[in-house]
């Protein structure tokens, strides 16, 4: 099982056709555990029959296939397209996986933590990769930046951002989550890896990715502060990340450009010369997506009809602009599918963190609210890798804990 699900990370990174193989390669692991628990007197059928009562008995699972299903009738009730089948191709994973990780036995701590490890090493390796391919061809990276490009990821920068912060507060947790398996043989480590990626994501200077970044380091530090009451030491852990950004701009050339141009940027839009330009482009998605909400807020434009009411939107007010989709996870949502559709993908959404209180878990709240970050800026879950750098995690860390809370 671990090993399946550390080269679904590899594969997240490197091949979209390795990612699918990873994701099919839960089929025949479940098919495997099925066969390993079957007897005489318990057939497979039983075995099935069992672990598809604890799919639908348990809502971590089952509340992923809520999104699924808001993508299918939205179509069926406002009419196909191409855009939706698309979607419902991409979502797919939501119904699929939980259904086979149903299946699956509970990860015991040490194979959770051999994971963690992994996926601490696997975002280690790569960001040292891609920061040695930025030094080698620094002037010409240097110079797309300042005009509001980002250094080469293998995936999208924003997504790949993300899942270096991921990593970074794994190695944060493995640190100071001591236990039999790691005692205190990983602090120094852990808290070293979590340094170096994050100074490493302020050398990248994807903002979603330092957002998340920031976030992740306050809810780990706040809640070791809080469990070991070592006030003064949160408290100047607070003050060394208010300077943190400053002392980037001041001594980190690709986060200043960022921040120059992100500003030039900003002015831009705000004098309406500023649509060219990246984050013009992203808010005015927003603002047409905003506009369709207001229009549609019960129900939606249709899943099936969003694409084309963009289009039409951007040819009637914004002939002169490329269009785009709104970016914005939960407006794209709200705009689509209305308030009803919000509502409902938002319950499957959340589920796994409040199901339980697994919010507990510092991974998790971590995660839930770095992708929030993320979703707030992007349409994250409407690509393959978006939505696997999603689910993934969440199913892993809901298989550990159905282990620990049993």
């Amino acid at each position: 099982m671990v090993l399946v699900f550390v080269f679904s990370f590899i594969a997240l990174l490197t091949s979209k056709w390795l990612l699918s193989v990873s994701l099919i390669l839960l089929i025949p692991l479940a098919i495997l555990v099925i066969f390993q628990q079957q007897h005489k007197e318990y057939s497979w059928k039983k075995v099935v029959g069992d672990r598809l009562r604890f799919f639908l008995s348990f809502p971590p699972y089952w509340g992923f296939s809520l999104i699924f299903f808001v993508i299918l009738f939205s179509g069926i009730l406002f009419g196909t397209s191409e855009y939706w089948e698309d979607r419902l191709r991409i979502k797919l994973p939501m119904l699929i996986a939980p259904l086979l990780f149903a299946i699956l036995p509970p990860l015991p701590k040490k194979y959770y933590k051999t994971w963690a490890i992994a996926v601490v090493s696997i975002a280690a390796i790569s960001l040292c990769l891609i920061l040695a391919n930025y030094i080698l061809d620094y002037d010409v990276i240097k110079q797309s930046i300042s005009k509001g490009g980002n250094i080469p990821t293998p995936i999208s920068h924003i997504r790949y951002s993300v899942f270096v912060a991921f990593g970074m507060v794994l190695s944060i947790w493995l640190a100071i989550d001591q236990d039999s398996f790691l005692g205190k043989s990983f602090r120094i480590p852990g808290i070293i890896l979590a340094l170096l990626l994050f100074i490493g994501l302020h050398i990248l200077s994807v903002r979603s990715g330092l957002i998340a970044a920031y976030i992740g380091i306050a809810v780990c530090m706040g809640h070791w502060t809080i469990k070991n009451k070592k006030w003064l030491f949160g408290i100047c852990l607070f003050l060394v990340l208010s300077v943190s950004p400053y002392l980037a701009y001041q001594n980190i050339d690709s986060f200043k450009s960022k921040i120059d141009y992100s500003l030039h940027d900003f002015k831009m839009y705000k004098s309406r010369n500023g649509q060219s330009y990246s984050d013009g482009d992203r808010l005015l998605s927003m603002k047409i997506g905003w506009s369709l909400f207001k229009a549609n807020p019960i129900m939606g434009t249709g899943i099936g009809n969003f694409s084309e009411e963009v289009k039409g939107e951007y040819e009637k007010n914004y002939a002169e602009q490329q269009p785009k989709m709104p970016h914005n996870q939960f407006l794209s949502i709200m705009a689509s599918t209305g308030l009803v559709g919000l509502g409902i993908s938002l319950f499957g959404l959340f589920l796994p963190l409040f199901y339980r209180r697994q919010y507990t878990h510092l991974p998790m709240l971590s995660f839930y609210l770095m992708m929030i970050s993320s979703m707030l800026v992007e349409n994250t879950i409407e690509t393959s890798v978006g939505l696997t750098l999603f689910l993934l995690p969440i199913l892993i860390m809901s298989n550990y804990l159905i282990g620990q809370k049993s």
